[in-house]
C-alpha cells in the first residue's frame, strides 16, 4: 500500500507595537514604535510506501518562504534591518524494518529550518546583518523498538543534528543577538517501560548529548552554551476508569528527573550546577467534558541550576521555588 500526503500553508501577520516612557502620567518619550509584516508560505509532499511486510519507506519534500518587513519609527534608517526574505527546500527520507513481531529498526534523515524572529534577531542584529539568516538543520537518527516480553518494552536511538547558524542573545540582557556559527549535537537515548497492569506504566530513561560549535571564533570556543550534558528520568503514569455517578477517568503521573550541568560560555570555563526536579499531576476527566486537575513540581537539590545564566563574566540566577502547586478546572466545548 501507498499513502501520498500533499499540503500547503500560508500565514500573514501584521502588527503595530508602541511603547512610551511616562512621567507623572504624561508621555515623556517614545521608546518603541514599530510596524511588522510577516509573510510565510509553504508547500509539501510526502510519500509512505509499504514495500514489503517487513519494510516501510518514506520520503518527503517541503518548500518554505519567509518575508519580513519592519518599519521602525524610532531608530533612524540604516541602524536596523528593515527587510529580510529567503526560501528553502527541505527533503526528508526514512525507513523502518520489522524483524518479526517484537523487534523493529528505523532510520531517518531530515532537514528543516528556523527563521530568525523579526522583533529580536532581525531588528536588533544590525552589527551582524550578514548573520541574520535562516538556520538550516540536518538531523540523522537511528533506533530500535523491542518488546522484551508482554509487559516490558525498550526504546533506544542515537542521533546527530547539525545547525548552520546558532544564535543567542548577547548577555547580559540579550537585546543584541550574535551568531555562534555552525553547531553539532550528538547523543543517545534509551527508555525502558514496564506495564504491570492495564493502563499503568513505570519507566526509566537515560539520555546524553554532546553539543559543540564546529566553526568557533577561536580554537578554544567550541562549547555550545545552555545544553545540559544529560537528562535521566524515572517515573510512572496510571489511569483508572470510574463508573456509576460522575463517570470519568482519574489520571496520576509523577517523575523524578536528573539534569546534568551545562556550559554557560563558549570556552566551557563557566558552568551551571546539576539539579533534580520532581513533577507530579493528578487529573479527573468526566465524560461530559469537564477536567479538574492539580499539579506541581519540587526541587529537592539546587534551586538555581535550571535558571543560571551568563551575566558578563559572572553567573546570574533566578532561584525557583522549592515547591510549586497549581490547579484548575477546564471545560471542553
Amino acid at each position: 500500500p501507498s499513502r501520498l500526503l500533499l499540503g500547503a500553508a500560508g500565514q500573514r501577520d501584521d502588527a503595530q507595537t508602541r511603547q512610551d516612557a511616562t512621567r507623572e502620567r504624561t508621555i515623556a518619550t517614545h521608546t518603541d514604535d514599530v510596524g511588522e509584516l510577516l509573510t510565510s508560505l509553504g508547500a509539501y509532499a510526502q510519500e509512505q510506501l509499504q514495500v514489503a511486510t517487513w519494510l516501510k519507506l518514506m520520503g518527503g519534500l517541503r518548500y518554505s518562504r519567509v518575508n519580513y518587513d519592519i518599519d521602525d519609527h524610532i531608530k533612524p534608517p540604516g541602524t536596523f534591518v528593515a527587510t529580510y526574505d529567503t526560501d528553502l527546500w527541505s527533503p526528508k527520507v526514512g525507513a523502518a524494518v520489522s524483524l518479526g513481531r517484537n523487534v523493529g529498526f528505523y532510520a531517518n534523515y531530515a532537514t528543516g529550518m528556523r527563521s530568525p524572529t523579526p522583533r529580536t534577531e532581525v531588528r536588533n542584529s544590525i552589527a551582524s546583518v550578514d548573520r541574520v539568516v535562516i538556520s538550516k538543520t540536518e538531523s540523522y537518527e537511528a533506533g530500535l523498538t523491542a518488546h522484551l516480553s508482554t509487559r516490558v518494552e525498550l526504546l533506544a536511538d542515537v542521533f546527530r543534528a547539525d545547525n548552520s547558524n546558532e544564535t543567542r542573545g548577547i548577555p547580559p540582557g540579550g537585546q543584541q543577538f550574535e551568531s555562534l556559527g555552525r553547531s553539532r549535537r550528538e547523543g543517545a537515548e534509551a527508555e525502558l517501560s514496564w506495564f504491570p497492569v492495564s493502563r499503568t506504566r513505570i519507566y526509566a530513561g537515560l539520555s546524553w548529548v554532546d553539543a559543540v560549535l564546529t566553526t568557533p571564533v577561536t580554537p578554544a570556543a567550541t562549547h555550545l552554551p545552555d545544553i545540559p550534558e544529560y537528562v535521566h528520568k524515572v517515573g510512572f503514569e496510571t489511569h483508572a476508569v470510574r463508573t456509576g455517578s460522575w463517570p470519568g477517568t482519574v489520571s496520576l503521573a509523577a517523575d523524578f528527573a536528573m539534569h546534568g550541568p551545562k556550559d554557560l560560555n563558549t570556552l566551557g570555563t563557566i558552568r551551571s550546577q546539576r539539579y533534580q526536579r520532581i513533577t507530579a499531576s493528578l487529573a479527573y476527566t468526566t465524560r461530559d467534558r469537564y477536567r479538574v486537575w492539580l499539579g506541581g513540581f519540587a526541587y529537592p537539590g539546587s534551586r538555581i541550576g535550571e535558571s543560571e545564566f551568563l551575566f558578563n563574566q559572572k553567573v546570574g540566577v533566578r532561584p525557583n521555588p522549592r515547591v510549586s502547586l497549581e490547579g484548575g478546572i477546564t471545560y471542553t466545548f
